[in-house]
């Protein structure tokens, strides 16, 4: 089975990735790889966003791994708004519960 690598460029920073994380769940890059939301690419063809990637490199973790560790490095507040921009559900603990945000 042959799996299409993507290539994307977060604030100069280049993630490579399988199409199947990306599409796992519906989010921005499912929206982007269906054409669905315009978007640059760079002079390699990577897609570009231009966000903090200290921030992706977190959630792209929970794409493909659907478990999540908040980087204890991390502004929470920021982590909330990256997780939002992309579209992405995670689970946050608040007040030794779970919360899952958008």
């Amino acid at each position: 089975m042959q799996t299409n690598i993507i290539g994307l460029n977060i604030g100069g920073k280049v993630f490579l990735t399988s199409e199947s994380t990306l599409m796992s769940t519906p989010n921005y890059f499912s929206h982007v790889l269906q054409s669905q939301i315009p978007h640059a690419k760079d002079i390699d063809g990577n897609y570009f966003i231009d966000r903090n990637w200290r921030y992706f490199e977190p959630i792209l973790d929970f794409l493909r791994s659907g478990e999540w560790s908040h980087p204890s490095n991390l502004d929470e507040t920021i982590l909330r708004r990256e997780s939002e921009f992309y579209q992405v559900l995670l689970p946050f603990e608040v007040n030794g519960g779970s919360l899952l945000i958008c």
